[in-house]
């Protein structure tokens, strides 16, 4: 199940976790809840499954709401893992996770991965593969039009992703087949 876009005016996590792991309790009530979740995940175990909840955005929670997310966990066992959590978020979330009130949370990090900048090259290629996944032309942005969204974003991926959308965005409006740095120009203006 995907929670995406996590914000912080989310009180409670339980019923945004059924909802994406597509789990109906029998009530509204938050032990109907749990019990739907416990269920499930325990359900799918028995099959051979496991239950995996991506949370994105995972920075913009509180600390009270990660604290849930720590408890619901504890529908593991010491020896089987029936509901595994995935945290994707932007760095702020390592700071958090160091907090002394969740430590505990923290203490149950089995992996942890930071992506860093790409470089020119990677830039190039990211760009390029977007392109013709989406079915677009890979040489829609032409070599300096790369080399600018490469040293305008530091090649932080979410930045080249904006950059990138919004100069297919000024193109197309400009009737222009290609992206150049003119028009990346126009979209920083």
């Amino acid at each position: 199940g995907l929670i995406s876009h996590a914000h912080r005016r989310l009180q409670t996590v339980l019923g945004w976790a059924l909802s994406a792991l597509a789990i109906a309790p029998v009530d509204d009530s938050d032990i109907a809840q749990h019990e739907a979740l416990v269920d499930a995940c325990v359900r799918r175990y028995a099959k051979g499954g496991r239950t995996l909840l991506v949370v994105d955005e995972a920075q913009n929670l509180s600390a009270d709401v990660l604290e849930e997310l720590r408890l619901l966990l504890n529908v593991n066992s010491d020896q089987d893992l029936v509901l595994q959590l995935l945290l994707v978020g932007q760095p702020e979330l390592r700071e958090t996770l160091r907090a002394p009130g969740l430590r505990q949370l923290a203490q149950r990090v089995a992996a942890d991965y930071h992506l860093r900048p790409l470089g020119r090259e990677e830039t190039v290629g990211y760009v390029r593969h977007r392109l013709s996944v989406a079915g677009g032309h890979p040489d829609t942005f032409d070599g300096g039009a790369l080399d600018f969204v490469h040293a305008r974003t530091g090649g932080v991926p979410r930045l080249v992703n904006q950059l990138c959308d919004m100069g297919l965005v000024y193109a197309y409006a400009s009737q222009q087949r290609y992206v150049d740095v003119e028009v990346l120009r126009q979209v920083l203006v």
